[in-house]
C-alpha cells in the first residue's frame, strides 16, 4: 500500500483518523510510527482492529494536529496545565522535541528535531510502507 492509505487510532474510545504519510513525515520513531509499522507487536487492537492506544483523547489532538500541521498548541488558549499535559503526552508518544518545544514555547527546526521534522515537504523519498494490516 501506498503511503497516502487512511489509517485509524482509537485513542481512549475516541477514534482518530489520518494518512499513513502524515505519520512518517513528522512522526517517524515516535510510538504513533513503530505501532503502524508493526514493531509494537504487543498492542491492543480495538473490535474493529484499530489501534488501540489508552491514553487521554483530548490530549491526542495536539499531537495529531503536530503531526498534520506543525502546529504546536497556542500558548495564548491553553492553560499552562494543559500545555504541561501536552508536553508529557508528547513524550510518552516518543516526541521528545515537540515535548520540549511545547515547554518552552519555541519553534522546532529540522537540524534539531529529535525524532521529528518541522516540515511540510511532500517528497516521497525514502519513504516506507506499512503493513496494510496495522493500517485499518
Amino acid at each position: 500500500p501506498g503511503e497516502d492509505v487512511v489509517v485509524a487510532f482509537n485513542v481512549g474510545g475516541q477514534i482518530f483518523m489520518t494518512t499513513a504519510s502524515t505519520v512518517k513525515n513528522r512522526g517517524k520513531g515516535s510510538l504513533i510510527y513503530r505501532l503502524l509499522a508493526g514493531g509494537e507487536r504487543a498492542a491492543a487492537h480495538d473490535s474493529a482492529g484499530r489501534v488501540f492506544i489508552d491514553r487521554d483523547p483530548a490530549l491526542f489532538e495536539p499531537i495529531l494536529d503536530f503531526l498534520r500541521h506543525g502546529l504546536l498548541p497556542d500558548p495564548l488558549t491553553s492553560s499552562p496545565q494543559h500545555l504541561a499535559r501536552a508536553a508529557a503526552e508528547a513524550e510518552a508518544y516518543g516526541l521528545p522535541a515537540l515535548a520540549a518545544a511545547i515547554a518552552t514555547g519555541r519553534h522546532i527546526s529540522e537540524q534539531n528535531s529529535g525524532g521529528v521534522a518541522g516540515r511540510d515537504d511532500e517528497s516521497s523519498e525514502g519513504r516506507d510502507e506499512f503493513d496494510e494490516e496495522t493500517a485499518g
